[in-house]
């Protein structure tokens, strides 16, 4: 296990590596363990997978929508669970670290009574998500320099786990880090892009073609959008309305004057990085990847 599960730091945060990928500091190996060989996956079953800020909150909303057919009015974490957090059952009893965490944490034994389709957002691997043919999985991914602005937002505004450096330290980190194991997330979902079960898309292709993909989501989730549903799903998930929605950004997390929704936008790199760390990210995303790979699978701008 020693090999396989260890602590990295980013600033005082600590996020958990184990089996080389990247997990949230409250994480734990015993509960990505216990998920793996004991979680039981319905047929029913939605999972929302991604890597950190590649739009996971947007698409859960998306599908909590189609599913209810209505406005919603509970946090996002009363409706969907995220699989890497232990349930509290299992959560350490000094939770003081994580401040309102415990209190949008299920039991497990709620788990087992949630109706379905249960919806379950995660940033796990596929090598590591418990897995049933008949469930569906969605996997979003994102321009990585994209990615590490929002991540820095996040770690640099997130309370009692605070980023106290610059954002050329957190770039630093992120690219001596492989992007915290980006790349290689994602190639375990692009492995497996022909299973009928799986669909992929990107952050991009969300923004930039909505109404393509949102009934896309909805034929692959087998959901009927209707006209009205249609409607109301756009004005929902709209950024502006998503941030100023108590229910969808989380800023019992985050400080005064940071939000846990940043920008929504897409390129925004380009008025933030410099061409040096543009290029290196490049260097290191075509290295990772492959140039084929790249080529056949990168749906955004570079």
């Amino acid at each position: 296990m020693a090999q396989e599960c260890n602590e990295k730091s980013v600033g005082r945060s600590k996020l958990l590596v184990y089996k080389g990928y990247y997990f949230p500091p409250i994480s734990t190996a015993s509960w990505i363990e216990e998920v793996q060989t004991t979680f039981k996956v319905r047929n029913t079953d939605i999972f929302i997978t991604s890597m950190f800020k590649c739009g996971t909150h947007w698409l859960a909303h998306i599908i909590e929508l189609l599913k209810s057919n209505k406005k919603l009015s509970a946090q996002i974490h009363d409706r969907t669970t995220f699989l890497e957090i232990p349930m509290l059952d299992e959560l350490p009893e000094d939770m003081s670290q994580y401040g309102a965490l415990s209190s949008i944490v299920p039991m497990k034994s709620e788990i087992a009574k949630m109706p379905a389709p249960r919806v379950f957002t995660t940033h796990f691997p596929f090598e590591l998500l418990p897995f049933n043919p008949s469930a569906k999985y969605l996997y979003i991914y994102r321009n990585p320099k994209d990615v590490v602005l929002s991540a820095y937002n996040h770690f640099a505004g997130v309370k009692h786990r605070t980023f106290e450096g610059s954002f050329n330290d957190f770039f630093n980190y992120y690219l001596h880090t492989d992007f915290l194991g980006y790349f290689r997330h994602m190639k375990s979902y692009f492995e497996h892009k022909h299973l009928p079960n799986l669909y992929i898309l990107s952050y991009e292709e969300l923004h930039r073609d909505f109404n393509t993909k949102l009934e896309e989501i909805a034929s692959f989730l087998n959901y009927d959008l209707t006209a009205d549903l249609y409607q109301m799903i756009v004005k929902e998930t709209n950024f502006e309305t998503m941030q100023n929605n108590q229910f969808i950004n989380n800023q019992f997390f985050m400080q005064e004057g940071r939000t846990f929704l940043n920008k929504g936008k897409v390129g925004y790199w380009k008025d933030s990085l410099t061409d040096e760390q543009s290029r290196k990210m490049e260097e290191l995303l075509n290295e990772k990847l492959g140039e084929d790979f790249v080529r056949e699978n990168i749906l955004f701008e570079i």
